[in-house]
């Protein structure tokens, strides 16, 4: 809801509505057509997650689906994912195969305000004011972002630095 040619008391007025109905939304439609990944431009919440998986700590159900199916939203297959995060294959193959088909995510990752929920979103940053949901942030941040390099194209030795 555009807040052009709004007074700015009304507009100050309505923003907590308006942030709560975005938060709604969000997590009923989320749409990504993504094929660049660089983890530095990530949600923090998806980042920390990215950043312990990748340093060896154990995951709850909760974070690992939210990771998971954040990476299946970014198109990556399961070796992909396996690669960038350092999780179990077994794990990522077994998740990956109802996370994702031949048509792409099917399942796409908690928003926001979910993950803020489960323990896993601190809004740090007040990073939700950007955007409600993990794929809408990343999508605006390589947006904003003057130069993105593929996390694929860095090589490997790169992938333990990633969500650094």
């Amino acid at each position: 809801m555009p807040f052009e040619g709004v007074g700015d008391e009304l507009a100050d007025e309505l923003e907590a509505e308006i942030t709560d109905l975005r938060d709604l939304l969000a997590d009923r439609s989320v749409t990504a057509d993504l094929d660049v990944v660089a983890p530095e431009h990530f949600p923090p919440c998806i980042a920390k997650l990215l950043g312990r998986a990748q340093g060896g700590d154990e995951l709850g159900h909760h974070e690992r689906f939210s990771l998971l199916s954040f990476l299946a939203g970014l198109n990556l297959d399961a070796e992909e994912a396996v690669a960038l995060s350092g999780l179990d294959p077994d794990l990522v193959a077994e998740r990956f195969a109802y996370l994702r088909d031949d048509s792409g995510a099917q399942y796409p990752p908690p928003s926001c305000r979910t993950l803020g929920e489960y323990g896993i979103c601190e809004n740090e940053d007040n990073h939700r004011s950007v955007a409600p949901h993990p794929l809408e942030y990343y999508s605006r941040q390589l947006r904003d972002a003057d130069e993105v390099v593929d996390w694929r194209e860095r090589g490997e030795s790169d992938a333990g630095d990633a969500a650094a």
